[in-house]
């Protein structure tokens, strides 16, 4: 090695981290969730292969990740079409 130097310097990055990323790309698809339903509900009732294609979609979303946020995302995604479900089977569910 013939010569070296160290500069310190701060750096403040003001764009959306992969943490922050990773957070709005639970968000959107827990909506994904949501409007599926709504698309499925357009009839007035939940067809068994329209809950399977969602149920399907859910599971390769998790299939990506850990055991611990596979659950903690599970749970979200789950209640999202249990609650979509519920308000698209009273016919107020609103894409809006």
């Amino acid at each position: 090695m013939f010569w070296q130097r160290e500069y310190t310097f701060t750096y403040i990055y003001e764009g959306k981290g992969y943490l922050e990323a990773e957070e709005d790309r639970a968000k959107a698809r827990e909506i994904t969730v949501k409007i599926g339903m709504a698309v499925a509900m357009a009839d007035g009732s939940l067809d068994d292969r329209e809950g399977e294609v969602l149920k399907n979609w859910i599971q390769k979303c998790l299939a990506i990740y850990s055991d611990e946020k596979r659950e903690k995302l599970k749970v979200k995604y789950n209640n999202a079409m249990k609650t979509a479900y519920e308000v698209a089977k009273k016919g107020e569910l609103s894409l809006t």
